[in-house]
């Protein structure tokens, strides 16, 4: 649980930062406004704060400056509905704002940034370097990530619905740097910089590191993004690494593929398949792409979306969709995975349907050294 201080003149954000937060069983202390949300950083005691960018008794910037000078862990997040680069910046340079979020914002949006932003660790203490340099090299710094220890490959298990017993685990970047820390600014900087060769490198070698101590069996899930397939040969030499182990491997595609690659997609994956490696299609809730996919990709995995599984217990329709699924898959021989598995509820009602593999925070979240690896 983390203590969580809310400071905005709005009453309407307070309740639903409230009703978001207090979800995952976190502690939040509101203030209305400049002069209140003062008086208790001076108290201090906070994880993480929220704070309105303009308030009528003050600028929610020299509070996030204050909150750098007396809880220098706590982590800073600037909520804004005047979103612009000016003030971004002046955000990060002034205050080391650690995230910034436009209103207006979804409860589930919320929730998701502020896990992300706790489960890094605290971003906090360690000075966010600025931003505004034009001069400052993106390809040394992009480089210099991925050939660091502050570049990983964290793990997320894949259980056995039926026996709770791992399946595998999927392979997922994440990255301890202070400037780059999720791997959405990762991939960015890399498609900007025509780097993503250089990110599947590392991804690659860093896969094969875990394929050695990974269970005998155990399968290894990686993410394929739609621009690698773009050169089959280059594609090949970054996966070389992994090619004596590809049978534990399945490489995850998604509906953006097929929108990149529509006319040469089936062969380019015959082509993976070929080298011994096993496909999982993503995010099963794409529409049109993904169904295309399922026939030409002849997955040995489908991957069942997020928004599908939440709340699932409750939803007749999505688990009619899931129902169908199953079959499916059972017809295809392809083995149905629902990802994004939060509560016993939703375990239950998958089970119930015959969903025979399962993942989410419920069973593991990613991590460097998962507790799943040994079971």
């Amino acid at each position: 649980m983390a203590k969580i201080l809310c400071i905005d003149d709005e009453v309407g954000v307070h309740r639903a930062v409230r009703q978001a937060l207090e979800r995952d069983g976190h502690q939040v202390t509101e203030a209305i406004g400049y002069v209140a949300g003062r008086v208790l950083i001076e108290a201090g005691g906070f994880d993480l704060a929220l704070v309105d960018r303009r308030m009528p008794d003050g600028d929610g910037l020299e509070l996030l400056a204050l909150l750098r000078a007396r809880l220098p862990g706590c982590i800073r997040v600037l909520l804004t509905g005047y979103l612009d680069i000016g003030a971004v910046l002046h955000a990060i340079n002034a205050a080391e704002v650690h995230r910034v979020i436009e209103k207006p914002f979804d409860e589930l949006r919320l929730r998701h940034e502020l896990r992300e932003l706790l489960d890094d660790g605290r971003v906090g203490v360690h000075a966010l370097r600025r931003v505004s340099d034009p001069l400052e090299d993106e390809r040394a710094l992009l480089s210099g990530l991925l050939h660091s220890a502050s570049f990983r490959l964290d793990l997320q298990p894949i259980i056995t619905a039926s026996s709770g017993k791992n399946l595998g685990f999927e392979g997922l970047m994440r990255s301890a740097h202070p400037r780059l820390p999720r791997p959405l600014q990762i991939l960015e900087m890399a498609e900007r910089l025509h780097m993503l060769r250089t990110v599947g490198r590392s991804v690659a070698s860093r896969a094969a590191t875990w394929l050695e101590r990974l269970p005998a069996g155990a399968r290894l899930f990686l993410n394929v993004h739609p621009e690698e397939l773009d050169d089959m040969d280059a594609l090949q030499s970054q996966l070389e690494p992994l090619v004596p182990a590809a049978s534990r491997v399945v490489l995850e595609i998604t509906g953006a593929c097929h929108d990149r690659w529509a006319e040469v997609l089936g062969a380019r994956l015959r082509r993976l398949k070929s080298l011994g490696f096993s496909l999982a299609l993503d995010d099963m809730a794409a529409g049109q792409s993904g169904l295309v996919l399922l026939a030409e990709a002849e997955p040995e995995y489908i991957k069942v979306d997020r928004s599908i599984v939440q709340e699932i217990h409750t939803s007749s329709r999505k688990r009619r969709l899931v129902e169908l699924l199953c079959t499916f898959a059972n017809m295809t021989q392809a083995g149905l995975i629902a990802g994004g598995v939060e509560t016993d509820e939703e375990a239950a009602a998958l089970r119930a349907l015959g969903v025979p593999y399962l993942q989410g925070y419920l069973f593991g979240r990613p991590a460097a050294e998962p507790a799943a690896l040994s079971a």
